[in-house]
């Protein structure tokens, strides 16, 4: 990887409009000479202070071939050590010099030797090359996912399944890359991600919400029905064909309370003709399944959420009597990091997974294993 901090032909223009002292003459010189002829001229009218510069501008190839001379105690050896030819060498330590302004080595019988600010200088190449390759090693590996940081932000249900697959398989593929976490919603991503405290995230949302992101980049994932969850002994259990407002007078756990996904819900039970009797409305989806279980009442539960169900509950698929939330990953609109394509990736290959589960449900299986866990039985609508 190139290291050369030498002035293109750009810097060497800025340089010059800055400054506003070099004449017209000059100014044509920049568009028309050769990067080894702009090189030498713009050392030499730095050193005459023409360009106003503060500091001096190193070429880092050059401090590598100084600090090879002082360690082989020859230009000789230097250029056997690095492959190149003895002038090649002696004139890379000559433009040094012209670029310091002052003598780096002094010629010897019985070699070359370092003059005071030649040592100087190498003590400072060696931290300064340093650390350059250590930049060069760190970025090569977070170009190829060797190491880095994910900052990946997802809603919960997400975390059920999809999310936590993914990452499995991820930790497997980069375990260099760090991983951060955080549970976010569709306005905590889109704000975060904007903030630049997001690489990637997951979040849904249905047609009618008052969020949008269409100025983010996003990948659709998958379509998440919801799900009527009862208890194992409930009367309509195994009913063919059932619908919506067949549970009219069904009591209610709202595990959805607030927010786009409870308007939507409220909407679906408005279109079948009744208002549902919320008997408690919690987010604790542990807490909820407990009360279905010991028969308080049904509940809708999104189908990314099924995985987590406990022992003795029924589930049954409504059809399109339910809302479809359509579950997206969005990614800053600087694009995305190398850590974040890599997962981005490994989630859309786990929702196609879950994509054609659901797609085999909805053709009339009536028990998908991987789709619910060895625990619970999903039944159709008809």
């Amino acid at each position: 990887m190139a290291t050369s901090l030498n002035f293109n032909l750009t810097a060497l223009s800025s340089a010059v409009d800055d400054t506003k002292r070099v004449s017209t003459s000059r100014r044509k010189l920049f568009d028309s000479a050769a990067p080894d002829a702009l090189d030498a001229t713009y050392n030499q009218w730095c050193l005459k202070g023409e360009l106003g510069c503060v500091g001096l501008m190193l070429n880092t190839t050059r401090l590598r071939i100084l600090r090879e001379v002082a360690a082989r105690g020859s230009l000789t050896g230097a250029a056997e050590a690095l492959s190149f030819s003895q002038p090649a060498i002696s004139n890379q330590i000559a433009k040094l010099e012209q670029e310091t302004g002052t003598r780096l080595i002094e010629r010897g019988p019985r070699g070359v030797r370092l003059t005071g600010a030649g040592e100087l200088l190498v003590r400072h190449a060696d931290s300064i090359l340093s650390r350059l390759e250590l930049a060069e090693a760190e970025l090569e590996e977070h170009l190829h996912v060797r190491r880095g940081r994910l900052r990946l932000g997802a809603f919960p249900s997400a975390f059920i399944d999809l999310v936590s697959r993914s990452l499995a398989s991820f930790r497997i593929a980069h375990p260099g890359v760090e991983v951060c976490l955080s549970e976010v919603s569709l306005e905590d991503a889109v704000k975060q991600l904007d903030d630049g405290e997001l690489d990637l995230a997951v979040v849904f949302e249905y047609k009618l919400a008052s969020v949008t992101f269409d100025e983010h980049p996003r990948k659709h994932l998958l379509d998440d029905p919801m799900y009527v969850v009862m208890p194992g002994d409930h009367p309509l259990r195994d009913r063919p064909k059932l619908r919506l407002a067949d549970l009219r007078d069904e009591p209610w756990l709202e595990y959805t309370s607030g927010g786009p996904a409870a308007m939507q819900l409220r909407r679906a039970f408005s279109k079948a003709g009744f208002e549902p009797r919320v008997v408690l409305r919690i987010e604790d989806l542990l807490a909820i399944q407990g009360l279905v279980a010991a028969g308080v009442g049904s509940t809708l539960v999104p189908r990314m959420a099924l995985p987590s169900l406990r022992p003795g509950l029924r589930v049954r698929t409504l059809g399109v009597s339910l809302p479809t939330r359509q579950v997206s990953a969005l990614w800053p609109v600087s694009g995305l990091s190398p850590s974040a394509k890599a997962m981005l990736e490994l989630l859309s290959s786990e929702a196609q997974r879950l994509q054609a589960e659901l797609d085999e449900l909805n053709a009339g299986l009536t028990h998908v294993p991987a789709l619910t866990g060895p625990s619970a039985g999903v039944t159709g609508s008809d």
